[in-house]
């Protein structure tokens, strides 16, 4: 038969159905007669079918992953066809075929790339879009499968995220006997395996399992959109993984974990966290600033070798700055003169910032207080910390794990993002004493239990304030000097501060009054270690509040026979408390929970609703936050009145004087970031004030040092800022 024979009898089978048996339908070239065939139109149902094949064909290639699209033309690759069986096809088993120019006889295959068992996982279980908690760890290797796995069941334990497993290596081993060997069941361990792995993964490439990474990457985002991705430490995993991971996370934007060496004995506490707290991983920003003060190296160089020695897990060391006095000792000198910060650090990518005070003068606590807070500024508001250390102050090798761990959970997380307002800072000291230096403090029995407790008071020795709050800090004392220009002569009269502590937080306390502010405290109930140890043997009262006047003898001695007799007030505690607990190493997990066993990592922190509240003076708050609200509006309705410039009293003044006050007694709407609600100023007046986003007056304008005559140069008594590179 004929090729166009054959093509006729074809055409006409597939187009018969029950035409022939319809009356009227045929035409006289259809005759038994007719020899020769005619050519006849295409019908509605194929029209249709072309269409829907056409349609399902371009969807499919719109869809092809890019990065496998770019392997196969960078390399003259073809792309894999689409099989007409209709069973999914299985994996080839043996080597591919190899050319004759290959080089490396193990690792020569870069033919197509087929996932052959990727999209057997896809499906349920990866949770509703509009409830997204999908992370996702991906390994290459099983010795990094060994060492995520840990991490990865205890945080599907947790039950805050649905935990998902990619394999993406050359191992060419069943997920069943992966879990068999790590002894991992669906019972302890519930969470999503997927291979990721391409066929012939055993003789591919570096480059093609580089485009595998990227490839299988994109083909389970595009279905799961994880929050967050988690991978081992780069010094374990295969170098195409590390490369591919970290591009196709940047051109997908997706946050991207690099887990520390140790992270399965040291970062337990990871496993504790949500999706939106590990999504702000990347994001953390924390700056450290210290005041030293004169004669007080022996307290810095402790602290600065205690910030050395700290574990930091693969974040990028904060930048240190120091405030130097103006007579500073040749110990300090000599020691800076070689201190690296980073320790590893070279010239041109030091963190170290000096500042060296250049008048001699002695601050009074006004001034102290604008040089305090003149030291930092966030340059991203939101993700922007500072941890304020006085030098007295050793930390902890673990101090840097508690502040992330409890900034991500207490400030990023889901139910902490309408919650954390309310907070301040997070205080690595557990104090003792209240703020007045003549009560201890003692925590209730039934907050004993949490590991943290929330207390309205500021801490200068060792706490990490968010950027929010500082920007706040700013705005509020910019106002309050604009309002009254003699700051030091009244800060709270109703509850001094003991002078053992700096002045500028009787103005942290007044805006923590006023807004209901609190910090987060350890509890650390054992006591037999600490995040942060005060020392006072080199103790060093603050500047404003030190003696500079030299004692005079007695005119006429004291008589032998008269005793001599010691004052009646109580004692103020100056130099913060006697016990000095060693500082912690370890687990951060059993620190604050001392009762877990060596195997047991506990749950998360309490929610922040939960935690116990402390008011400024030590009492405890029983309805918590509750009493704390209604204690923050009637504070803040009386500090506007008394300090806020807002007079309430009538005025026996003329017309004009009346409408002055009225206008004063006016308070702005609160604005994020900004304290000028709690105040009442005329718009020359605000002018005049500094407001939110400027810095407060300098020292020497205080003091009232002369400007160059260009205006343009502020008179050399203020600090000067020294970037420290080698």
């Amino acid at each position: 038969m004929s090729l166009q024979r054959r093509y006729i009898t074809v055409d006409e089978e597939l187009g018969k159905k029950d035409d022939d048996h319809r009356e009227g339908r045929r035409s006289a070239m259809s005759s038994p007669t007719t020899t020769n065939f005619t050519w006849r139109g295409p019908r509605r149902k194929r029209i249709l079918l072309a269409i829907a094949v056409f349609s399902i064909l371009y969807i499919f290639f719109k869809n092809l992953p890019k990065d496998a699209a770019t392997a196969t033309r960078r390399q003259g690759l073809k792309s894999p066809t689409v099989g007409s069986s209709r069973q999914a096809p299985s994996a080839p088993k043996g080597p591919p075929p190899r050319s004759d120019s290959s080089v490396d006889e193990r690792r020569y295959f870069e033919g197509p790339i087929k996932y052959y068992r990727l999209s057997a996982s896809f499906g349920a279980g990866l949770g509703p879009v509009h409830d997204n908690r999908n992370v996702l760890f991906v390994v290459s290797n099983l010795k990094s499968a060994s060492r995520i796995l840990p991490l990865a069941c205890d945080m599907s334990k947790q039950n805050k995220n649905r935990i998902h497993l990619m394999l993406t290596g050359r191992d060419d081993i069943a997920i069943e006997d992966i879990q068999k060997i790590n002894g991992v069941t669906e019972a302890d361990c519930s969470i999503r395996w997927h291979d990721g792995r391409p066929d012939f993964s055993v003789y591919s490439t570096d480059y093609r399992m580089e485009v595998s990474v990227r490839a299988s990457l994109g083909h389970i985002t595009s279905v799961m959109k994880p929050r967050v991705v988690l991978v081992d430490s780069p010094e374990r995993e295969d170098t195409f993984f590390t490369t591919g991971i970290k591009d196709k996370t940047r051109d997908l934007g997706l946050p991207l974990i690099e887990l520390p060496v140790n992270a399965a004995e040291q970062l337990q506490w990871i496993s504790k966290l949500d999706g939106s707290s590990l999504k702000a991983w990347n994001e953390i920003n924390i700056e450290i600033l210290i005041h030293s003060p004169p004669e007080s190296s022996g307290s810095l160089i402790r602290l600065l070798r205690s910030l050395e020695s700290a574990d930091y897990f693969g974040f990028p060391h904060p930048r240190l700055t120091i405030e130097l006095p103006n007579n500073m000792d040749p110990p300090t000198s000599q020691f800076l003169s070689s201190f690296r910060w980073p320790p590893w650090s070279h010239r041109g990518n030091s963190k170290l910032t000096l500042r060296h005070r250049l008048l001699s003068n002695h601050l009074d606590a006004t001034q102290a207080s604008i040089r305090q807070l003149e030291s930092f500024y966030p340059s991203n508001v939101p993700q922007s910390n500072v941890l304020v250390l006085s030098p007295q102050v050793e930390l902890s090798p673990l101090y840097f794990h508690y502040l992330v761990y409890t900034l991500l959970d207490y400030k990023h997380s889901n139910t902490a993002l309408h919650t954390s307002e309310g907070i301040m800072g997070i205080s690595l000291e557990r104090p003792f004493t209240t703020l007045s230096g003549k009560d201890s403090l003692s925590i209730p029995e039934e907050a004993s239990s949490k590991p943290l407790f929330r207390y309205q008071a500021p801490n200068s020795n060792a706490a990490l304030y968010f950027g929010d709050k500082w920007v706040e800090l700013h705005s509020f004392l910019s106002n309050r000097f604009a309002v009254d220009k003699d700051l030091h002569k009244d800060s709270d009269a109703a509850y001094p501060i003991s002078q053992a502590y700096p002045s500028w937080l009787n103005y942290v306390l007044e805006l923590a009054r006023a807004r209901g502010y609190t910090m987060l405290y350890p509890t650390l109930s054992s006591l037999e270690a600490a995040l942060a140890t005060i020392h006072t043997e080199l103790y060093h009262p603050p500047e404003e509040h030190s003696d500079h006047t030299t004692p005079t003898m007695a005119e006429t001695p004291p008589s032998k026979e008269t005793p001599l007799t010691a004052s009646s007030e109580p004692i103020e505690i100056t130099h913060g408390p006697r016990f000095e607990p060693p500082v912690a190493s370890g687990s951060l997990l059993h620190l604050l929970n001392p009762k877990l066993s060596s195997s047991d990592s506990g749950g998360p922190l309490p929610q922040l609703s939960d935690l116990p509240i402390l008011l400024y003076t030590g009492e405890y708050l029983p309805q918590g936050q509750v009493s704390l609200n209604q204690a923050a509006f009637s504070y803040a309705e009386d500090f506007s009145r008394d300090r806020g410039g807002c007079n309430t009293a009538g005025s026996s003044g003329g017309e004009e004087e009346s409408e002055k006050k009225k206008k004063q007694q006016t308070r702005p709407t609160r604005k994020p970031w900004s304290a000028d609600d709690l105040f009442c100023l005329e718009e020359g007046e605000m002018e005049g004030s500094l407001g939110v986003g400027r810095m407060p007056p300098s020292t020497q304008e205080t003091e009232g040092a002369a400007q160059e005559e260009d205006g343009g140069e502020e008179h050399a008594g203020g600090p000067v800022d020294v970037d420290k590179d080698g």
